[in-house]
C-alpha cells in the first residue's frame, strides 16, 4: 500500500461503487482487497459488498467485535460468495489510541450469470456502510483492491483500482 485507502466510510459516507468493463469470454470474477474496520466496531451487518448487473446483490461481510471470535466469515448469496479472514492481529494503525483497528482479507467469487447477458458486459461493485456513529467513532477503509476475469482469455485480466485518496476511480460520495 501507498499509504492511501479508499474511505473512511462512516455515518458521514457511507457507499460508493464503480463500473467495470468485463472481457466477453470471462467465467467469473474475483474480487480481493483489504477491508479496514477502524476504531470501535462492535455490530453485524453493517458493511456490504454489492454486486449489480444482470441483478443487484447485497452481501454482507458479518459481525466485528474486539474479540478473537471473528477470525474467518463465509457467506453466500446466489451464487456469489464471500470469504473474510482476519489479518494478523487487532494493531494501533494511526487512528484513535483507545481502539485497536484490524485489517481482514476479503475475496468475492462472481458467477458469469450476473454480466454476461449485458452488451458489452459490465459489472459495478460497491461498497455499503450502514453505520449510525460518526467517522470519528467507528469506519471502514478499502486498500489494496483487484479484480480478476478469469476464463477463456488468452491471460488473465487483473484490474486493479488504486486505494489513493487523490484518485476518482470509484464514484458515488455524496
Amino acid at each position: 500500500a501507498d499509504g492511501f485507502i479508499l474511505g473512511r466510510f462512516g455515518a458521514e459516507n457511507q457507499e460508493t461503487h464503480k463500473i467495470f468493463d468485463i472481457p466477453v469470454s470471462a467465467d467469473y470474477l474475483s474480487l480481493e482487497f483489504d477491508f479496514l474496520e477502524i476504531d470501535k466496531w462492535e455490530s453485524c451487518n453493517e458493511a456490504s459488498v454489492v454486486v449489480s448487473g444482470v441483478i443487484t446483490e447485497s452481501i454482507s461481510m458479518g459481525c466485528f467485535s474486539a474479540t478473537d471470535d471473528d477470525d474467518e466469515y463465509i457467506n453466500e448469496v446466489n451464487g456469489i460468495q464471500l470469504r473474510r479472514i482476519k489479518k494478523g492481529n487487532a494493531d494501533y494503525i494511526g487512528f484513535r489510541e483507545e481502539y485497536m483497528d484490524q485489517a481482514h482479507v476479503v475475496t468475492v467469487s462472481i458467477p458469469a450469470a450476473y454480466y454476461s447477458s449485458l452488451n458489452p458486459p459490465t459489472i459495478t461493485i460497491g461498497f455499503e456502510f450502514n453505520m449510525t456513529d460518526s467517522i470519528d467513532e467507528m469506519s471502514a477503509g478499502i486498500d489494496n483492491l483487484h479484480l480478476t476475469a478469469y476464463g477463456l482469455c488468452t491471460s488473465r485480466r487483473t484490474m486493479v483500482v488504486k486505494s489513493s485518496a487523490t484518485d476518482s476511480l470509484l464514484q458515488g460520495q455524496g
